[in-house]
């Protein structure tokens, strides 16, 4: 069993990814893998842990999920649902883990980095892995009043039926269903980072006012998910060197005001409640890596 796996044993799915549950067989579904294979490998880094071995294993994690070069899947293959329609396309959460990914080892994953932002760039920044290579806006500029009459039908067959979206899409045009994998700002502008692209003002004032919008409010809304991303997000950016001063700023204002909600050990409580939740006992390692990266700090 490779050291990568093995840490993670038995939140690791055949391929090698890390899950946020004990991998069951009878379940066969991972919950965004590449995210918390990302964070893990990020956390082992910053811990002075990594093996070339790690990095050899979740690179061929990563290939195995590749439809295209910078558009991923979150499975190997699509699973299926009593309708046995194909489901689960990828989210930005997988595309944030392939960054944090380039942030543990920049020589060997930035190029999966450019490759999202060449994709993004490409197709309007709409990741739709079950509808590649599409993208919404080229159709609306080539046949703006199809394309509109189009959209409107998808909304409204959506409303209509709001628990059943995997048979929606399969109803509509590509186009209009990629559309609901647009990347924010935000997502762009860290994604250029992990590249290695310098970002413009406009980029920076959004990322920076996506941080400090990530601090407010309830610190466990969403089992924590929002402001733990923020924090991994911000450990990546540090890691490449890519705070300028409004970052920065915003980076010591996120942690001011979590500290003040939570203290100064704000990240183990974020990651203790989203993954502290498992019936058989068995507690998470990402708990146990990011206690240790915090003490490490301590010391430091």
């Amino acid at each position: 069993m490779n050291s990568f796996s093995h840490r993670f044993s038995p939140f690791v799915d055949p391929i090698g990814r890390v899950s946020d549950k004990p991998f069951s067989q009878e379940d066969g579904i991972t919950d965004n893998p590449l995210l918390f294979t990302g964070e893990g490998l990020l956390l082992l880094s910053l811990l002075g842990r990594l093996e070339k071995s790690d990095i050899a294993f979740c690179d061929n994690a990563l290939v195995e999920v590749e439809v295209a070069p910078g558009l991923y899947r979150r499975q190997p293959a699509y699973y299926q649902n009593q309708y046995k329609i194909p489901m689960n396309a990828v989210s930005h959460d997988e595309y944030n883990g392939v960054c944090f990914m380039v942030a543990a080892s920049p020589e060997f994953f930035r190029s999966y980095a450019l490759d999202i932002v060449n994709y993004g760039e490409r197709y309007g920044w709409q990741f739709n892995d079950i509808a590649p290579r599409t993208n919404f806006f080229e159709a609306l500029f080539s046949s703006p009043l199809k394309t509109i009459k189009e959209l409107r039908a998808y909304l409204k067959d959506a409303k209509e039926n709001p628990h059943d979206t995997n048979s929606v899409d399969l109803r509509h045009p590509a186009h209009i269903i990629a559309l609901g994998q647009w990347r924010q700002l935000r997502d762009r502008a860290f994604y250029k980072i992990a590249a290695g692209i310098d970002l413009s003002l406009f980029d920076t004032l959004y990322l920076t006012i996506a941080t400090l919008l990530s601090a407010s409010g309830d610190p466990f809304k969403s089992r924590g998910g929002t402001k733990l991303m923020s924090w991994f997000r911000i450990l990546a950016i540090k890691r490449l060197n890519g705070e300028g001063l409004l970052l920065k700023l915003a980076h010591k204002l996120f942690e001011r005001i979590l500290t003040k909600k939570l203290g100064t050990d704000y990240p183990h409580k974020l990651i203790l409640n989203y993954f502290d939740r498992n019936d058989d006992g068995l507690r998470h390692p990402m708990i146990m890596l990011v206690k240790e990266y915090l003490e490490l700090q301590k010391k430091h």
